[in-house]
């Protein structure tokens, strides 16, 4: 298991129901692919197990998986779950020490010399 990454309780709990009754997956994973308005989108997916490079993290009984680029952004990051009167989304959260920035919508990430549109 990685350090480097965790996951709130509310997180957790949305993981392990998004999994409940799903017999093929395991795992949360989390990429990254070109695009959002800062660079980089965040791009989630149920997967069986982890690839021989993967970083995997467990907490609060769930498991997430984020691949070495992902890694690479959202080291120190913690993945939260946050919902409101319209919308329920995960949302990381980096640490401001990281010198990455997120955009305003929550849903993509990038440094100053890679933002997207």
């Amino acid at each position: 298991v990685s350090k480097g990454f965790s996951l709130t309780e509310a997180a957790a709990k949305q993981v392990k129901n998004l999994l409940r009754g799903d017999f093929e997956n395991r795992y949360l994973r989390i990429g990254l692919k070109e695009g959002g308005c800062a660079g980089f989108q965040y791009d989630f997916d149920l997967v069986p197990k982890a690839k021989k490079d993967d970083h995997v993290f467990k907490e609060h009984g769930a498991s997430v998986i984020l691949d070495n680029k992902a890694m690479l952004f959202l080291r120190g990051g913690t993945l939260d779950f946050v919902s409101d009167k319209f919308c329920s989304t995960f949302k990381v959260n980096l640490p401001q020490s990281s010198g990455l920035h997120s955009c305003n919508c929550g849903r993509s990430v990038g440094t100053e010399d890679n933002k997207g549109n």
